[in-house]
C-alpha cells in the first residue's frame, strides 16, 4: 500500500475555477496536498475548483489518480495483479466546524462549490455530471433554515487508470447532514454514484466497486442496494434510503452479469460492486445509498474508494 496525504488545514469558501498557468504549474509536489511516502509518484497537475475544492493528480506506476477534494484529504492507492483501487478520505468536517452540522451544513452552501465540477474534474463526462447533480436536491421535506437539514456538507470524488491506462473507474460521494442532534451527533447521508470502462481490445473490466469507509464509532442505520441483484439484461439501478423525513438516492446503469453489496461492507464500510465481463465497450455503473449515525466522538469524513479488476 502506498499512500499520498495531504495536511493542509480546510480551505476557506472560494467561488471561480482558474487552471495553473504554466509558471504556476512548475512546482514537482502539490501545493495543497502533500504527497508522503508514495514511491514513485509523479505529480501531474491541480487546479482550483469552486467552493475551497481543488484537483490534483498524480502518475504511480502507470496509472493515473486524479481526486476533487478539500484539501487536507488523504489519498491512498492499493494496487494488484488485474485490480486497482482508489481512496481519499476526508477532512473531519466535525473538527472544521466545531461540531456544528448546522454550520457545516450552510458552510458548503455559502461557499458556492459544484458538484458538476468535482465530478467533471475528475473524468465524469458532463451528461454523467449533470445527473449526479441533479439528485442532489433535497428530497422529502424542505430544509428548515434553523436546522439545515437536507443540506450536502461534503462532495468529493476520485477517479483512478489501470491495466496500461486502458481501464477506468471513477466515483463521487454526496454527503448530505439529515439531522442534526448538537454537540457532533450527526445523521448523514451517502449518495456514491460510479462508472467504469476498459476499452482495450486485450482485456475486458471484469469489476467495478464504489464505497465508503467512516471510522470506528460510527454505526450504518439504513444502506440500500442490501444484497445481489442479477441483471439479464442492461437497465437501470436506483437505490434510496431515508432518515428523518429526509431521502438520498442515487442510481445508475446496470448491464450484465449482475451488483452485490462490496465484499469489505461492515458496520462502518458499505458500498456497491458490479461483477461480468464487459466485451460489449460499456460503460458500467454502481451506486450505493446510505444513512449512518456519527456520536459527537466520531469522525464523520467517509473514505469515498473506487476499484476496478479487468481481465
Amino acid at each position: 500500500m502506498r499512500t499520498i496525504s495531504a495536511t493542509a488545514a480546510a480551505a476557506a469558501a472560494i467561488t471561480g475555477l482558474a487552471a495553473l498557468t504554466p509558471a504556476q504549474a512548475a512546482p514537482l509536489h502539490s501545493q495543497h496536498f502533500n504527497i508522503t511516502g508514495l514511491s514513485g509518484a509523479t505529480f501531474q497537475a491541480e487546479h482550483q475548483l469552486p467552493g475551497g475544492y481543488w484537483t490534483a493528480q498524480w502518475k504511480v506506476q502507470g496509472h493515473t489518480v486524479k481526486v476533487a477534494a478539500l484539501p487536507g484529504s488523504t489519498v491512498v492507492l492499493k494496487q494488484t495483479h488485474g485490480k486497482v483501487s482508489a481512496q481519499v478520505n476526508t477532512p473531519n468536517l466535525k473538527t472544521t466546524f466545531h461540531g456544528d452540522g448546522r454550520a457545516a451544513a450552510f458552510g458548503y452552501m455559502a461557499s458556492g462549490a459544484s458538484v458538476i465540477a468535482n465530478a467533471e474534474a475528475v473524468g465524469f463526462t458532463p451528461a454523467q455530471a449533470a445527473k449526479i447533480a441533479a439528485s442532489a436536491a433535497p428530497k422529502g421535506r424542505i430544509m428548515p433554515l434553523d436546522t439545515s437539514v437536507g443540506g450536502i456538507i461534503q462532495s468529493p470524488c476520485a477517479s483512478v487508470s489501470g491495466d496500461a491506462g486502458n481501464a477506468w473507474g471513477q466515483t463521487c460521494d454526496i454527503q448530505k447532514m439529515l439531522e442534526n442532534d448538537g454537540g457532533g451527533n450527526w445523521y448523514v447521508g451517502d449518495q456514491v454514484t460510479g462508472s467504469g470502462n476498459d476499452p482495450d481490445w486485450y482485456a475486458s473490466l471484469s469489476g467495478l466497486a464504489a464505497d465508503i469507509n467512516y471510522g470506528g464509532g460510527n454505526s450504518m442505520k439504513q444502506w440500500d442496494p442490501s444484497g445481489y441483484r442479477d441483471a439479464g439484461q442492461c437497465g437501470t439501478l436506483s437505490t434510496s434510503a431515508s432518515w428523518n423525513g429526509i431521502g438520498v438516492s442515487a442510481s445508475s446503469p446496470l448491464c450484465p452479469d449482475h451488483i452485490d453489496i462490496d465484499g469489505r461492507a461492515t458496520a462502518q464500510n458499505y458500498g456497491s460492486h458490479w461483477s461480468g465481463h464487459d466485451t460489449g465497450n460499456r460503460t458500467e455503473g454502481v451506486a450505493s445509498s446510505d444513512v449512518v449515525y456519527s456520536p459527537g466522538n466520531a469522525s464523520s469524513n467517509p473514505g469515498l474508494t473506487v476499484s476496478i479488476w479487468w481481465y
